[in-house]
């Protein structure tokens, strides 16, 4: 039974030895032809890749990203002028790995625990690099767009990024495109070998896909690439962890075969997503904008509350008996409805003062003019207020959706709410109709 637990350690520790292909430096070297700017034409698009683990190269030597980036030059629209650059990060080591391997044969424990904390350590780091590289691009144009590409653990800090990324960086990524993702998910088709074992690591589990942004990113797993699970289900895990630890020495593991036919397909989707132009300003700016609010009916009449960078304070004699309203914009997503086209939904936290509680109110506007077309309805319960899990809000499936935690009988203020539901609201012509608020 010890050797059996052994073994498994050794497994999961293996699975991760090749997530990854060749070196960011040999990726950087190729990616140095960059395109360049013409002069009047404005902002170019940014294309960012990020390489997987150091380690083996692929079958034929050249970079994933890079060929990424060749067929995305190719098939970009005339008048698009590109530029490209690796973003450099702190990437795990295929030796490092090795290693950890072999120690989880000894100490399965004290294995696990470096591992998550390695990884983890690694892709923050690549996060960190890329918010602070889109950051600097930005300063010096604001209307830049970018693409992205990542393969491997790059697909994975990818995956994070998004996920915690500002609004209105997300609304300037005009696409990603993914290969090999150790977070890959298919109901049919399989897992990815992170997501499997985000079972014993609570820092390695990503909730959704993608949020608000699916119709952006292009993920592509090859059959039986044992990192990203494209073909293993079911009994087949076994086998998955087992081709994932020998995957690291076999030259025609599908997870180093996905140049050219998968680049060509990654380049293509970038390039038809990319403005060739700098975009128009946007009429609406959500974060600097003047709202009529309820503090979720709070109050009957909506309350004018000026908001800037995110944030406002309302002051009057019409707040329900309170000082002042604090308000701030918990997130937006954006997406297109049925009957309505184009909108987009803003989600408001709303702090009464003086008191030691606060509110959320979702509310849907027209992305082009900025009008108001309706709120969510407030949650019928009979207790404390439900919790909207501001990172979970998106509208795709003619949907808006949000994950919201409900108060049981157990909970309390103090304990907050803990029971987690998958709320979305319909627009029937005239209002906002609620689906799943109940179980």
């Amino acid at each position: 039974m010890e050797g059996s637990f052994r073994r498994r350690i050794a497994w999961i520790l293996g699975a991760f030895i090749i997530l990854a292909g060749a070196s960011g430096e040999a990726t950087a070297s190729v990616l140095a032809r960059s395109g360049s700017q013409v002069a009047g034409e404005g902002c170019p698009v940014h294309f960012r890749g990020l390489p997987g683990m150091v380690g083996p190269g692929e079958k034929d030597g050249k970079s994933i990203i890079a060929d990424t980036w060749d067929n995305f030059q190719q098939s970009r629209t005339a008048g698009m002028s590109p530029t490209s650059h690796v973003v450099e990060y702190p990437a795990m080591k295929v030796t490092e790995l090795t290693d950890l391997a072999r120690a989880g044969l000894t100490n399965p424990p004290e294995a696990l625990r470096i591992a998550e904390r390695n990884f983890n350590s690694s892709n923050v780091a690549g996060m960190a690099r890329i918010g602070l590289d889109i950051a600097k691009t930005r300063q010096k144009c604001k209307a830049t767009r970018f693409v992205l590409a990542g393969y491997s653990q790059g697909a994975w800090v990818i995956d994070r990024y998004l996920r915690f990324a500002k609004p209105e960086v997300l609304r300037k990524i005009d696409a990603v495109a993914l290969y090999g993702d150790p977070q890959w998910e298919h109901d049919a088709k399989g897992r990815g070998r992170a997501r499997i074992l985000s079972r014993y690591f609570e820092t390695w589990k990503l909730s959704g896909q993608y949020p608000g942004f699916k119709d952006r990113v292009q993920s592509l797993c090859a059959s039986k690439d044992p990192i990203c699970g494209e073909g293993y289900k079911g009994t087949d895990l076994i086998a998955q962890a087992r081709d994932a630890q020998t995957c690291a020495q076999n030259s025609t593991c599908p997870h180093y075969l996905y140049a050219p036919t998968a680049t060509k397909q990654g380049g293509d989707f970038l390039a038809a997503r990319a403005s060739p132009k700098p975009s128009a300003p946007e009429l609406t700016d959500w974060e600097n904008h003047t709202y009529g609010l309820t503090c979720d009916d709070t109050v009957d009449k909506p309350v004018k509350v000026a908001v800037r960078k995110g944030e406002g304070v309302a002051k009057g004699s019409s707040l329900g008996g309170y000082d002042r309203w604090e308000v701030e914009v918990q997130q937006i997503a954006h997406g297109s409805l049925p009957r309505l086209g184009s909108v987009t939904a803003v989600l408001f936290y709303c702090s009464p003062q003086p008191s030691n509680f606060s509110l959320q109110e979702l509310r849907v506007y027209r992305s082009k003019d900025g009008s108001e077309i309706g709120r969510t309805p407030t949650f019928d319960v009979s207790g404390l207020s439900p919790r909207y899990q501001p990172k979970s809000l998106a509208i795709e499936d003619g949907r808006v959706a949000a994950d919201v935690k409900f108060y049981g009988p157990e909970d309390s203020h103090a304990t907050g709410p803990s029971i987690l539901r998958h709320v979305t609201w319909t627009w029937n012509g005239t209002q906002f109709v609620t689906h799943g608020a109940r179980s």
